[in-house]
C-alpha cells in the first residue's frame, strides 16, 4: 500500500490499547509519513530498529508511555528529518542516546524524561546534534540517573527555551553559561547536587524566563534593588537559602501563579506580599519561621492551594479564599475560634492541626460537598461536632484527636459512606457506640476512639461484613460486655502486621503533590473495660 499521495500524512494511534509490536507497518510505503504518535500504549517490547524507519519524511515521533525497554536503535539517529522526539516514560535499560543523534540537525525537541537513562551528562550532551546550525529548543532529561558535572561550555544548547534536568544525580558548580541561554522559558535544575550561587548576573539575560525551579543545594544572593527582566509564572525554590528577609526581587513578580518557597529560612513577610500575590493559585511557604497574623484580606485572594504549615503564625483563622481547595496552616500558634462561615465551596483538604484553636466546629462545614480531608487534631476545640443533613460523600479522613470535644459519637458519620480514617481519640465523647457505626461506614480502615468515656457494648450489627477494617482502637473507655465473635472475621486485620497508609493529593497544578500521612505502629483491636485490657494481633 502506498501513502505517498498525501503530504504531511499523520498517523495517530495514541491510547489505542495496543499490546504488541507493529510489524504490519512494514507493508506500507511510509515515505510520506510526517507524524507518528503511538504513545500511551503497552508494548512491553524492545524498540525494534525496523518497524518504521523507512519513514524518511518523519518529523515527529512520539512513543511516550509505551513500556518499551532496551536501547534506543541507532536507526532513529539516521532519520534526519526528525524535529521532535519523545521517549518519556519508557525504560531504556540504563542506556544513553546513540551517537547517531549527532546527525539530527533538524531536531528541535528531545524528551528523555523518566526513562531510566544513566551515564555522564557531558558524554550525553556530546551526542546531541552537532551541526553548523542549531535548532534544539527543548531538552528534557528529568527524572533519570544521569550523573557528573555540567560541561564548561553550552555546546548545542544556546537556543534552548525549555531545559529540565531535575531529579538526577548531577554534581558540581552551576555553570555560568546558564546565564547565556537568553531564550529560556523554563529552567529546572531541582533535586540534584549542583551547588553554587544564583545571583542577578546569572539571571540578567533570561528575559523570557517564566518557570524557575531550583532546590536545596543552591543559594540565591540577589541585591535588594535588583529588578528582574522577566515575569515568572512559577517560582519553585524548595529549600533554597533565601532568608531571613523575604526576597525583595519577588515584589516585581506580579504575574506569579505558583510561588513555592518552603523551608527557605524566611522569618517575616511584608504587607505587600498579600497584594502582589493576591492572584496566585498556589502559595507554599511551609517550614519557615514566619511570625505574625494572617490578614483579613486573605478571603479576597485567588489561591486554590495554600500552605503555611510549621511557622510561627498567631492570631485567629480569618475567612479563607473563596476558591481555596487545600489549606494547610498546621503547626502554628493560631488561637481563637474558626470562622463561622466557610465560604469556600471547593474545599478538599483542611489541615489545621497542632494549633490552639478553640470553640466549636462551625455548621457551615456541612456545605463543603467536596471535602475529603479534615484534620483539626491537637487543638482546644470544646463544642459538639455539628450534625449534617446532607451526604458528605467525599469525606474520607477525619482527625479530631486531642481536643476537648464532648457529646455522643458524632452523627455526622451517618453521612460519610466513604470514610476511611477516623480518629476521635483523647476527647470527652461519651454514651453508647451507635448500632449503625459499621453499616454507615462500610469502607472504614482505621477507627481510633481510645481515651474517651464511651460505655455499653461494642456494636455487632454489620461488623462481620466489614472487609476493610485494619485498625480498631477502643482502649481507655468504659465499655462492657463481651467481645463480638465477628471480630475474627475481619480479614483485613490478617493481611498485614502494621498499619501505614499515605493519602496522596495531586493538585494538578504541575508544581506540587500534597501528601497526608497517618502511621500507626500496630494493628488489631484494643479494649479496656473495668480493668480488662485485651489486645489481639495476627
Amino acid at each position: 500500500m502506498k501513502l505517498i499521495c498525501f503530504l504531511d500524512w499523520k498517523l495517530n494511534l495514541r491510547d489505542s490499547e495496543l499490546r504488541s509490536t507493529i510489524p504490519s507497518l512494514l507493508r506500507f510505503n511510509l515515505t510520506a509519513l510526517n507524524v507518528l504518535d503511538i504513545s500511551d500504549n503497552y508494548f512491553d517490547n524492545p524498540i525494534s530498529p525496523n518497524w518504521f524507519w523507512n519513514a524518511t519524511s518523519l518529523t515527529s515521533l512520539n512513543i511516550r508511555g509505551c513500556s518499551f525497554y532496551g536501547p534506543i536503535p541507532d536507526e532513529i539517529g539516521r532519520m534526519k528529518s526528525l524535529e521532535q522526539v519523545s521517549f518519556l516514560g519508557n525504560n531504556l535499560m540504563s542506556t544513553m542516546i546513540p551517537s547517531s543523534f549527532k546527525n539530527l540537525c533538524n531536531l528541535t525537541a528531545l524528551d528523555l524524561s523518566n526513562t531510566n537513562t544513566t551515564g555522564d551528562i557531558t558524554k550525553l550532551m556530546e551526542r546531541l546534534p552537532n551541526c553548523h546550525w542549531n535548532k534544539l529548543q527543548k531538552l528534557d532529561f528529568s527524572q533519570n540517573n544521569i550523573s557528573g558535572e555540567l560541561p564548561d561550555q553550552p555546546g548545542p544548547l544556546t537556543n534552548l527555551t525549555y531545559f529540565r534536568l531535575s531529579g538526577n544525580k548531577l554534581t558540581g558548580k552551576i555553570p555560568s553559561w546558564i546565564g547565556v541561554l537568553s531564550k529560556l522559558y523554563i529552567l529546572d535544575l531541582s533535586w540534584n547536587q549542583i551547588y553554587g550561587t544564583v545571583d542577578e548576573d546569572l539571571l540578567n539575560s533570561l528575559t523570557d524566563l517564566k518557570y524557575l525551579r531550583l532546590s536545596s543545594t543552591l543559594q540565591m544572593k540577589i541585591r535588594a534593588d535588583w529588578i528582574p527582566p522577566f515575569q515568572l509564572l512559577t517560582a519553585s525554590l524548595l529549600s533554597v537559602q533565601l532568608g531571613p528577609a523575604f526576597p525583595l526581587w519577588l515584589k516585581s513578580q506580579t504575574s506569579i501563579v505558583n510561588l513555592l518557597i518552603p523551608n527557605t529560612s524566611i522569618t517575616a513577610i511584608s504587607d505587600w506580599f498579600w497584594v502582589v500575590f493576591s492572584g496566585a493559585k498556589s502559595l507554599d511557604l511551609a517550614y519557615n519561621q514566619i511570625s505574625g497574623a494572617l490578614p483579613a484580606s486573605l478571603e479576597f485572594m485567588a489561591a486554590e492551594y495554600m500552605a503555611f504549615s510549621n511557622n510561627r503564625l498567631n492570631g485567629t483563622v480569618p475567612r479563607l479564599p473563596r476558591y481555596i481547595k487545600v489549606i494547610d496552616i498546621s503547626g502554628n500558634l493560631l488561637s481563637g475560634p474558626l470562622p463561622s462561615d466557610f465560604r469556600a465551596p471547593w474545599f478538599e483538604d483542611i489541615l489545621l492541626y497542632n494549633n490552639s484553636i478553640s470553640g466549636t466546629i462551625p455548621s457551615s462545614l456541612c456545605s463543603l460537598r467536596y471535602l475529603e480531608v479534615l484534620d483539626l487534631s491537637r487543638n482546644m476545640l470544646t463544642g459538639e461536632v455539628t450534625i449534617c443533613q446532607q451526604e458528605m460523600n467525599y469525606l474520607s479522613v477525619v482527625n479530631l484527636n486531642l481536643n476537648n470535644i464532648p457529646g455522643e459519637f458524632p452523627p455526622i458519620f451517618k453521612r460519610c459512606p466513604n470514610a476511611i480514617f477516623v480518629d476521635l481519640s483523647d476527647n470527652l465523647l461519651s454514651g453508647n457506640l451507635p448500632l449503625w457505626i459499621w453499616e454507615k461506614m462500610p469502607s472504614i480502615e482505621l477507627l481510633r476512639l481510645r481515651s474517651n468515656k464511651f460505655d455499653g457494648n461494642i456494636p455487632n450489627n454489620g461488623l462481620a461484613m466489614n472487609k476493610e477494617l485494619q485498625f480498631l482502637d477502643l482502649a481507655h473507655n468504659k465499655l462492657s460486655g463481651s467481645i463480638p465473635h465477628s471480630l475474627v472475621n475481619l480479614s483485613a486485620m490478617a493481611r498485614t502486621s502494621g498499619y501505614s497508609k499515605t493519602l496522596f493529593r495531586n493538585l494538578n497544578l504541575g508544581v506540587a503533590v500534597i501528601s497526608y500521612n497517618f502511621d500507626y505502629e500496630s494493628i488489631g483491636f484494643r479494649l479496656e473495660s473495668i480493668g480488662l485490657y485485651q489486645r489481639t494481633t495476627t
